[in-house]
């Protein structure tokens, strides 16, 4: 019985063995012809391994642009503040109202000017007593010479309980009511003028305000002006930021064809174009701030560091100044994606390339 279990034991082994040699016989065959992926232990050989794969940004040139967007604005005119200059007296009458269009010399408003007027009367009678006077003998050349001085200034007070326009515009402000006593010099009618140009005050807050300069071009839509896009530029800048919105204060032209058809207070919508240049182009995800460059992917498919000196600086976009040329492919996103210099990588679907704003 144990002799009989023995020989069927070393029959076994035989057959074991008899069939790791045939098998390590074959995958040695199917190495040496390439069918097989295999090492010599029947592992998947490093070779056959899939390549890694990455999405990639084809390097251009295009138009990049930076925009200060999304300003509300209004539109404004040169606003002349006027006052009475007489004596204290009080409003008899308002010519015109708010938003009211004006020419020159127009009457806008006047004071009571009963005593005023009955001044100028007193005194056209007294030069006129002196000049008969002087030509009797009765008076002197220096009489006549100061009737006409007192008088001088009588019309003067009467000519100040008016107000007239000083040029063609529109009534933007009204600060008296009929029946109020005014003081000398105190503001009672604004008018914006329709002679010098109009123009789009708006707000950029102090985060954005110093990308801002005068000469920059800007893009303004007018609400009530058929929400066509006008081009302007930028002619003024404050950067003295206000204490409530933080913003700072700037004023854009417009342009002479709408000057006649535009008016104080209309609403606009603008952008500030603040950078504009035809220039080479990558995702800020490419950039390597650390090696201070990008991951390029050479012909065959393996990646190289290359050094990338930057210009223009945007959230989601660099512009290069120097270190790449356009068509060269290089790892889209390096942050997410990281990729070891020397790697063989393929393709993760087409390349993106920057379009004016974004990459697709």
């Amino acid at each position: 019985m144990n002799r009989k279990r023995t020989v069927i034991i070393a029959a076994l082994l035989i057959l074991l063995s008899a069939g790791a040699y045939a098998l390590r016989k074959f995958i040695s065959r199917q190495a040496a012809s390439g069918a097989g992926d295999f090492d010599s232990y029947g592992r998947p050989s490093g070779d056959a391994a899939p390549l890694r794969q990455a999405k990639l940004f084809q390097v251009r040139k295009a138009p990049f642009t930076d925009v200060v967007d999304g300003l509300i604005g209004t539109v404004k005119g040169d606003t002349i503040e006027l006052a009475f200059g007489g004596q204290e007296e009080k409003l008899n009458s308002v010519h015109v109202s708010v938003g009211q269009k004006v020419d020159k010399g127009q009457i806008l408003l006047e004071l009571d000017h009963v005593r005023a007027e009955s001044r100028k009367n007193q005194a056209e009678i007294a030069l006129e007593r002196a000049q008969r006077l002087q030509a009797v003998g009765g008076a002197t050349l220096h009489d006549v010479k100061e009737a006409q001085a007192v008088l001088n200034v009588a019309q003067k007070d009467y000519e100040d309980t008016f107000i007239y326009s000083p040029k063609t515009g529109t009534i933007s402000a009204i600060h008296k009511h009929v029946g109020e006593t005014v003081g000398r010099s105190e503001v009672v009618v604004s008018l914006v003028s329709m002679e010098d140009k109009f123009y789009v005050e708006t707000g950029v807050v102090e985060g954005q305000i110093d990308q801002v300069r005068s000469g920059q071009k800007a893009e303004i839509v007018i609400d009530s002006f058929a929400a066509h896009q006008i081009a302007g530029s930028v002619q003024g800048v404050s950067h003295e930021v206000s204490m409530t919105g933080r913003t700072g204060t700037v004023h854009i032209s417009l342009p002479d064809y709408v000057q006649q058809k535009v008016r104080p207070g209309l609403s606009a919508r603008c952008r500030i174009i603040v950078y504009s240049k035809n220039a080479l182009v990558i995702p800020r995800k490419a950039y390597d701030d650390k090696k201070k460059g990008v991951m390029i992917v050479s012909e065959g498919n393996k990646t190289a560091l290359k050094p990338v000196q930057l210009g223009y600086l945007t959230r989601e976009f660099y512009e290069v100044a120097s270190g790449l040329e356009g068509g060269e492919m290089i790892i889209a996103d390096i942050s997410s994606n990281p990729v070891e210099e020397g790697a063989e990588i393929s393709a993760a679907g087409e390349p993106a390339r920057y379009q004016g704003g974004s990459a697709e």
